[in-house]
C-alpha cells in the first residue's frame, strides 16, 4: 500500500495535473478579488507539491553562484515576512490596521512567485512540462486579450473588475482575466516575444495570437503597453531572420489593417494612445493637454520615485526596510494617508526596485541586483558558448522584465509579469537538458 501511494504521487500525469491547476489559479488573477476560496485553492496546491517533495525526498538543482544568490534572496524575503510580525495591529489609518488577515494575504502574494522555482523542480518530469508551462502562459495572456475584446461588444463584465478611466479619446478600457488593468501593458512585450520565438506554434496560429495581443494593447490604453511593443519589436528585429517571417508579417499586417478599417473606434484608440505616449498626433485633438507629460519625464519620475516616496528615517529602515508593509497595494495592504501613523516614509513608488528597497532594505535590493546580474550572465554564457536558443530567448525576455521593473511596482511578485523571469531561473538551475525549441 505504501508503495502504491508513493507511485500515485510520483506519477508524471498526477504531477502535471497539479502543475496545471497551480498555473491556472495563478493566471486567473481576477478570481482572488471574488472569494477567499482562491487563496484556499492556492494553498492546497502548494501543500500538495510539498507532499510530493516529502515523498520523493529530493529536487535537482545545479550548484552554482546563481543558486546561492537565489537562496540568499529567497531567505531574505522570508526574513522580511517574519520581521513584519512586529507591525501586526499597526494602524494604517483611522479605520484600518495591519492585521493577521492582511499579513497572510500579503505573504501569499509576495512568496508564491519566488517559490515557483522550487515548485517547478518538484513538479516538472520532462522538458515537455517545461515547454507546456510557457504555452499555458501564452494561452492565458491571449484569454486576457479576448476578455477585453468581448466586453467591447457585451459591455463590462463585473467580476473582471471596474473599467479603467477613459483618460484619452477612444474606447473605454475594460478589466480582464489578468486582474489589475495595468498588468497587460507591463507584460505584453514578454508574451509577444515568447509567441514569436516559439518553434512549436504554426505561422497561422502565431498570426492570430499576435493579432489578438496587439488589439489588447490598444484596448487597455496603457502607455507601458506601447513602449513594450516597441521594445519587443526592436529585440525581435535583432533575433529573427526576416526571410523566415515574411508570410507571418504579411498575414499580421493584413489582419490589423482590416480590423482598423472595420472598427474605426479602435483606430482612434491607437492614435490616441500613441499621441499621449510619444506626443505626436496622427489624428488631431487626440492628445490630452491636461494629462500628457513627455515620456522622458515620466520615466525619470518612475526611476527615482521622487514624486511618491521620502528617504529612510533610520539605519534599520535603510538596511532591512519595512517588511510586507513596504509592498503596499501590490501586496494587498491599504494605507489611509489622511490620518497619521508610523508609516510616513512608505508610498507607492511605481518602481519595483524601490519597492524591494521598501520591503527588504538595501540588503534585499543588493541581493536582488546581484541575482539578476548572475542570472543574465549564466543565460548569456549558455547561448554565447553553447548555442542554447532557449537561454537566448530568456536573456532578452528578462531585459524587458528588468526595464519594466523601473516603471511598475509589484512586477516581481505578479504571475504575468514575473513568470518568465522565474522559469528562466529554474532553467539555469536545473541539472538536466531542457529546450524550449524543437
Amino acid at each position: 500500500m505504501e508503495q502504491q501511494t508513493r507511485n500515485f504521487f510520483v506519477n508524471k500525469k498526477f504531477k502535471f495535473v497539479v502543475l496545471v491547476v497551480l498555473l491556472s489559479t495563478l493566471f486567473l488573477q481576477f478570481l482572488k478579488s471574488l472569494s477567499y476560496i482562491y487563496y484556499a485553492v492556492l494553498i492546497l496546491v502548494v501543500l500538495t507539491a510539498l507532499v510530493i517533495f516529502i515523498i520523493e525526498g529530493k529536487i535537482y538543482l545545479k550548484k552554482n553562484v546563481t543558486k546561492l544568490l537565489y537562496y540568499a534572496f529567497y531567505l531574505f524575503l522570508i526574513f522580511s515576512c517574519i520581521y513584519s510580525l512586529n507591525f501586526i495591529n499597526l494602524p494604517l489609518g483611522e479605520d484600518n490596521k495591519f492585521d493577521i488577515s492582511s499579513y497572510i494575504i500579503a505573504i501569499s502574494r509576495m512568496m508564491i512567485m519566488p517559490s515557483l522555482v522550487f515548485i517547478f523542480a518538484i513538479l516538472f518530469s520532462s522538458s515537455n512540462d517545461f515547454k507546456k508551462c510557457i504555452y499555458i502562459y501564452i494561452f492565458f495572456f491571449v484569454l486576457g486579450a479576448v476578455s477585453m475584446i468581448t466586453q467591447q461588444f457585451t459591455g463590462p463584465i463585473g467580476f473582471f473588475g471596474a473599467p479603467g478611466p477613459a483618460r484619452y479619446a477612444g474606447l473605454i478600457p475594460y478589466g480582464s482575466t489578468l486582474g489589475n488593468i495595468t498588468i497587460y501593458g507591463t507584460a505584453i512585450g514578454i508574451a509577444i516575444l515568447m509567441t514569436v520565438m516559439s518553434k512549436d506554434i504554426s505561422v497561422s496560429k502565431k498570426t492570430i495570437i499576435l493579432f489578438l495581443l496587439v488589439i489588447g494593447i490598444f484596448l487597455t490604453m496603457q502607455k507601458a503597453a506601447v513602449i513594450n511593443l516597441f521594445l519587443c519589436a526592436v529585440i525581435l528585429l535583432y533575433l529573427i531572420q526576416f526571410k523566415k517571417y515574411i508570410l507571418f508579417l504579411f498575414l499580421f499586417v493584413a489582419l490589423m489593417s482590416g480590423i482598423l478599417i472595420i472598427l474605426p473606434d479602435l483606430f482612434l484608440n491607437s492614435a490616441s494612445l500613441i499621441a499621449n505616449t510619444f506626443g505626436f498626433e496622427i489624428i488631431e485633438n487626440t492628445k490630452s493637454s491636461g494629462l500628457y507629460k513627455p515620456i522622458s519625464e515620466r520615466f525619470i519620475d518612475r526611476l527615482t520615485g521622487r514624486a511618491w516616496v521620502a528617504g529612510p528615517q533610520s539605519m534599520k529602515e535603510f538596511l532591512i526596510g519595512w517588511g510586507l508593509l513596504g509592498g503596499g497595494g501590490s501586496l494587498g495592504i491599504t494605507f489611509d494617508y489622511s490620518g497619521s501613523g508610523n508609516y510616513f516614509t512608505l508610498g507607492a513608488p511605481h518602481n519595483q526596485y524601490i519597492g524591494i528597497f521598501l520591503i527588504s532594505g538595501a540588503i534585499g535590493l543588493l541581493l536582488f541586483l546581484i541575482l539578476i546580474f548572475s542570472l543574465q550572465l549564466e543565460l548569456y554564457h549558455k547561448f554565447r558558448y553553447h548555442n542554447d536558443e532557449t537561454a537566448r530567448i530568456f536573456f532578452f525576455a528578462n531585459i524587458l522584465f528588468i526595464i519594466n521593473l523601473i516603471v511598475a511596482e509589484g512586477s516581481l511578485f505578479h504571475p504575468y509579469t514575473s513568470f518568465i523571469f522565474y522559469i528562466s531561473i529554474y532553467y539555469v538551475l536545473f541539472n538536466k537538458s531542457l529546450r524550449f525549441e524543437n
